[in-house]
């Protein structure tokens, strides 16, 4: 992997138009037959946290293929995820509190994008409930303006990528094992502001899809839950 100074670059203009393969089939999301996987979840349950604005639908494949092999999947219940809103942080505390009262057992987080910046943002906020963090693609380090969506959220919320709001922390790593995904096929996210730092994660994991392919082809979503079940949290009991 290298490091140069070209990573935090936006990715090239041809790869945003490949992501446009991947949005009829994340469209049928809720549709499609689960992926069959490698791997065995062993009962963990994953709460998949959506990216920008997109809802639980968009996870449908993910989260049914995580169920089939052998996860218990979970939806974020939050809606359309269109940037932080007030109130956001507390309701998935609630949240990811109701699994793992559930479930009996610690949560892993699976946020895709967006959801992965509010997915580390939960680990610092509530450590002892959260078994493992991954990110897909998520833009939490470095430049926030080293993606594609940063002028929309602007545009639809009341403050700035640069500027949010209590500032919740997700730059530096969870207390918790943390996962970073990236890829150098993604249109919209640079490999440097999903890859992070060294210090900013447990272990970078490259794979071979498109932003939107995460949950949005069965490959991506293969290569995904295969991904979780080789790297399950060591400790299984809360």
């Amino acid at each position: 992997m290298d490091g140069g100074a070209d990573d935090a670059q936006l990715p090239p203009f041809w790869r945003l138009l490949n992501e446009a393969a991947a949005v009829v089939p994340l469209g049928l999301s809720p549709l499609r037959e689960a992926v069959d996987c490698v791997g065995e979840g062993k009962g963990w349950p994953v709460m998949v946290l959506p990216g920008f604005t997109t809802d639980d639908l968009s996870t449908a494949l993910l989260r049914r293929s995580l169920d089939r092999a052998g996860f218990h999947a979970h939806g974020w219940d939050q809606g359309f995820n269109l940037g932080l809103r007030p109130g956001l942080l507390e309701a998935l505390e609630a949240r990811i509190a109701a699994i793992a009262g559930q479930e009996g057992r610690k949560v892993i987080l699976l946020g895709w994008s967006l959801g992965g910046i509010f997915a580390r943002a939960l680990a610092h906020r509530i450590p002892d409930l959260v078994a493992q963090v991954v990110t897909l693609g998520s833009p939490f380090s470095g430049n926030r303006h080293s993606n594609r969506a940063w002028k929309l959220y602007n545009l639809i919320n009341d403050h700035t990528v640069d500027e949010i709001p209590e500032d919740p922390e997700f730059v530096s790593k969870p207390p918790v094992p943390t996962i970073a995904v990236w890829s150098a096929h993604d249109g919209i996210v640079s490999k440097r502001a999903a890859r992070g730092l060294p210090e900013e994660s447990d272990l970078a994991v490259e794979l071979d899809v498109t932003h939107f392919g995460y949950g949005g082809t069965a490959d991506g979503v293969r290569q995904v839950v295969e991904l979780l079940a080789a790297n399950l949290p060591k400790d299984p009991i809360r």
